[in-house]
């Protein structure tokens, strides 16, 4: 019984009837048994199946026996057939027949009674689709996505089943094909479909066709990966490779904000992108990274690809990662282990320590102690620095022997290393700040320096391995350090280490006030009071001086002068020089000019976490396994101590189409929000920085032209869709409606792979099969162009010839067969860096149902995500 009771002067609703017309039912069975002829004409789109009453669906299903048996349809083989199934009776016998003749108003007319009997069957089928999604929803037991993936399909098996054509004589469709040429051939122009706004591309094309399904497939990411081995921090302090990230699909990582501030995120994916060339770009601060040609890194003109850095260039790297665990050890662990990393021995069967300076003692042999279950044996031999050998309890060493210290080294994968393959165990990186600082603090007393006179702090080793691993603790502090390769003075000639160097004026100061160094306190504290008295000194650590040109657009009319007794840099009794463009200013000169500015940009600038570090060295590495994530929002992330950042072809036709040709276009964004393709679409008709719009920071001549643009977009007829994982069903409602409401000329999907299939289907091939004729029915269903992007598969990569052929496409071989057109985007840029053709795009057509296959070249601007017309306008219809 219902909750919800009717009011008592209101009558009980009745029960409303199943869909159906007995007159039409009988009408059109009638009309068939007058005149056979009728049949021909109904059953191109009625069945059995569509009639209500059984009798009647029985008879008819007779007419289809009798049809498929090549007999002819009367009163005497229809009750011929009827009796061999056992069913005459059942419909009331030839005199029931009989009557259905009596009853036809006119044989003419069965056509539009079929019509009538099919319009009741789709809507019983649409009531046993209903009855069927509420039976799945009421079931708690099944996923919901299940649930949603099985109602649309229960929908769309309906609306699917009625797109039915019938058999046309040849005659009538060349009329109507004649009838469309001549109507070409009066038109001036030589583009018929909807301008892809590529000249070249569109004499190959003659358009986007309706109807047509479109398939554009380039390799994710466009190659923007990072070597198996690059490390990442992780927000519980630990280190973890992108290798190890991509395999267990899960991570809180470092992106950087549009302000230039450092947070955590979370990949949304993670991406295989298989062996590919890969160089190592490294630093002046000695920080590097590996990655392929087209990875972009942030440089103050935004994100440009290795291809278009040069040794020099500035790029952005963490000023300070403050990121510190929570997972503490006892003061006595910290301290040894700190200890036996820096002046240790572990590669005998007991673990040594040299004391190199006899501050250290006494702090050793009590943390041994503390340790417990073994002591500290201190050694003087004549021909060496004195050590302790520290061994079990009772002083006892060699096979056999248990000691927990050895035991305990062996546990955190340190015991056994010699110096050159040292390395800091895992627990040191989620470490408590206080304990970080601690561990830092004694092995800085080991091989470690303080240097008063060249105003300098420093560490030293032959592990590269722990120098750089030292480099990146020293920046969880905000100390930024250098590292340098260099021979040591030593009997072996050309013997080298490497040395961890601290030389800007506030990182010695945060160094002294945040770590220290155990033993050289007082030398600490004349080097902190010396600092407090003088000016620091800024060595590196400058804005690019590509600035200047931002802060003379904010300043506008005002002299520099001005401006800089305003900022408080000039006093008004004598000149001070600025440099300007002439020297990079720092970070205070520049928050200064930003706050008298009341800018908000510059002071991003200012006071970001970012340090410009200038490009060093650019080496190859050959080819080696990349990987790359997927970040939400930013794009970016930070690798080996660097930011690194993660479509435009499809974005470029929309805005052609759109905008210049004003063609009604529907895009469907999957992977990006509909803010980010607003974003996209803006820069390539402005020609701003996408970096600069994400950020908000225009120039006083770009605020004109970014206005202009949302006037230009707002009177265009684009539709954006950034609904994840949509389904086929989802998608063609969504187009039918616009297209009721608006028309439409042009379906874009970015991209196929992202879409959601049948949720009941392991089988990803067949899933993105269903996908890929989803789209071809939708194409010919809306007789527009549907143009989907789609993703190569890594067998690409592995040729000698990077050009992409019909077999890459992935997941599907489906892609192929459904579609009309297919062509892949390939850079040559991508795969070699010297090559002549630099930011050029071929567009290869493997696949023109209609017409030539070929190829055509376009500009690609990186900063702009965006495709341009090359000069050539010669097509290449050779392949």
């Amino acid at each position: 019984m219902s909750d919800y009771l009717p009011p008592e002067d209101s009558p009980s609703p009745a029960a409303p009837t199943v869909p159906h017309s007995r007159e039409a039912e009988e009408a059109v069975v009638g009309a068939v048994l007058i005149n056979p002829e009728a049949y021909y004409d109904v059953a191109q789109f009625l069945t059995g199946d569509d009639f209500y009453i059984h009798r009647l669906r029985w008879i008819w299903e007779s007419f289809t026996r009798l049809h498929e048996g090549r007999v002819p349809i009367d009163l005497l083989t229809v009750a011929d057939e009827l009796e061999k199934v056992g069913q005459l009776n059942e419909v009331g016998g030839p005199a029931f027949l009989t009557s259905l003749i009596n009853t036809v108003p006119t044989s003419l007319n069965a056509e539009a009674y079929g019509k009538i009997v099919e319009g009741h069957s789709v809507r019983r089928k649409m009531i046993a689709a209903a009855n069927k999604i509420a039976s799945i929803a009421y079931d708690t037991e099944t996923n919901v996505d299940e649930v949603m993936g099985e109602s649309e399909k229960a929908v769309f098996n309906v609306s699917e089943k009625r797109m039915k054509h019938d058999l046309q004589p040849i005659r009538s469709v060349l009329s109507d094909y004649y009838d469309r040429i001549d109507d070409l051939a009066k038109r001036p122009e030589e583009i018929h479909g909807v301008p892809t706004g590529f000249i070249d591309l569109d004499k190959m094309l003659t358009g986007l066709q309706p109807s047509d399904l479109l398939i554009i497939a380039g390799r994710p990411g466009q190659g923007k990966c990072l070597a198996a081995d690059s490390e990442l921090v992780l927000e519980d302090g630990s280190i973890s490779t992108i290798e190890d990230i991509y395999r267990k699909k899960s991570a809180r990582l470092l992106t950087l904000e549009e302000n230039y501030k450092l947070s955590f995120t979370s990949p949304s994916g993670f991406l295989d992108d298989g062996f590919k060339p890969t160089y190592k770009v490294t630093t002046a601060l000695g920080r590097s990274v590996e990655t392929t040609i087209t990875h972009p890194f942030l440089t103050l003109q935004g994100w440009q690809p290795l291809s278009a850095l040069t040794v020099g260039d500035r790029i952005a790297v963490p000023r300070s990662i403050p990121v510190f665990g929570n997972v503490e050890m006892r003061e006595c662990d910290v301290k040894l282990l700190a200890y036996l990393m820096g002046d240790g021995c572990l590669v005998h069967t007991s673990p040594e320590f040299i004391v190199g300076k006899l501050a250290l003692k006494d702090d050793f042999e009590a943390a041994v102690q503390a340790f417990g279950g073994v002591r500290a044996n201190y050694m003087e031999p004549a021909n060496r620095t004195p050590y302790f050998s520290v061994t079990n309890i009772e002083g006892k060493r060699g096979r056999g022997v248990t000691n927990p210290l050895t035991e305990w080294l062996r546990s955190i994968g340190v015991y056994g290393l010699d110096s050159h393959h040292k390395f800091l165990p895992a627990c040191v990186f989620t470490l408590p700040k206080h304990q970080l600082a601690l561990f830092l603090n004694r092995l800085f007393a080991t091989d470690g320096w303080v240097s008063a006179t060249s105003s300098e702090i420093g560490y030293a080793s032959v592990s590269e391995k722990m120098i750089r691993q030292l480099h990146h603790l020293l920046l969880r502090f905000g100390i930024i350090a250098g590292i340098r390769h260099r021979i040591i003075n030593s009997p072996t000639p050309g013997k080298t280490a490497w040395s961890l160097d601290i030389t800007d004026g506030p990182s010695l100061l945060e160094f002294v006030q945040k770590i220290g160094v155990f033993g050289q306190e007082e030398k600490l504290e004349r080097f902190r009071q010396r600092f407090l008295e003088s000016k620091f000194n800024t060595n590196n650590d400058t804005i690019p001086m590509e600035v200047w040109e931002s802060v003379r657009e904010f300043k506008g009319d005002e002299t520099w002068a001005s401006l800089a007794r305003r900022a408080g840099i000039q006093p008004a009794s004598r000149k001070i020089n600025m440099h300007v463009g002439k020297r990079a200013p720092s970070r205070p000169r520049l928050l200064q000019l930003a706050e008298a500015l009341e800018n908000p940009t510059l002071t991003d600038l200012a006071t970001s976490d970012i340090y410009w570090d200038k490009i060093i060295s650019i080496e190859p590495m050959g080819e080696n396994q990349v990987y790359d994530l997927t970040i939400p929002d930013t794009h970016n992330f930070v690798a080996n101590d660097v930011c690194v950042h993660n479509t435009g072809f499809l974005l470029s036709i929309a805005k052609n189409a759109g905008l210049t040709h004003k063609k009604h276009v529907a895009i469907f964004s999957l992977e990006m929000s509909n803010e980010q393709v607003v974003q996209r679409l803006i820069a390539q008709e402005t020609g701003i920085d996408s970096q600069r719009l994400r950020t908000g920071k225009l120039t006083q001549e770009e605020w004109p032209l970014f206005t202009h643009a949302i006037e230009v977009f707002s009177d265009t007829k684009i539709f954006l869709d950034d609904t994840p994982a949509i389904t086929p069903l989802a998608l063609r409602t969504k187009c039918r409606r616009l297209h009721m409401e608006f028309g439409i000329d042009l379906v874009i999907i970015d991209y196929l792979q992202l879409m959601s299939g049948d949720t009941r289907n392991d089988n990803r091939v067949q899933e993105v099969s269903f996908i890929s004729r989803s789209l071809k029915v939708l194409a010919r269903e809306l007789n527009v162009p549907v143009l989907a992007a789609a993703q190569l598969s890594r067998a690409v990569e592995q040729r000698t010839d990077k050009r992409p052929v019909l077999s890459d496409l992935r997941e599907s071989g489906s892609l192929e067969q459904d579609a009309d057109i297919v062509m892949f985007i390939y850079r040559p840029d991508q795969y070699e860096k010297d090559t002549a053709k630099q930011n050029i795009a071929e567009i290869i057509i493997s696949k023109h149902r209609n017409g030539p296959v070929g190829s055509v070249e376009l500009i690609f601007r990186s900063a702009l995500a965006k495709f341009e017309n090359a000069a050539t306008k010669h097509v290449d219809f050779n392949g």
